[in-house]
């Protein structure tokens, strides 16, 4: 199967929406493998990757949380502060 533009793939009438992750921001006209497991659950394979579970109504199963860090910017002073071994004239 392709993924839709929308991260998407059609399976058995249902629409299975892929998930961002860290590794892979969108899988758009990739070929991935489904797979109907004996448990009436799906999973999505790309390569030797899981790239998504649904359950027989095409709902995620164990949805992983999206975390966006962001780096805390050091202040000047704690910026001098900190031991970079360059000398500030």
């Amino acid at each position: 199967r392709r993924v839709n533009r929308d991260n998407t793939i059609r399976f058995a009438n249902l629409v299975l929406q892929i998930e961002r992750d860290a590794w892979h921001g969108s899988l758009t006209d990739s070929r991935v493998k489904v797979y109907q497991h004996l448990d009436d659950t799906i999973s999505i394979g790309y390569g030797l990757h899981t790239v998504g579970r649904f359950n027989k109504t095409g709902h995620p199963i164990g949805a992983r949380k999206i975390e966006i860090r962001k780096k805390k910017l050091a202040s000047p002073s704690e910026f001098q502060k900190q031991q970079t071994g360059h000398l500030t004239c």
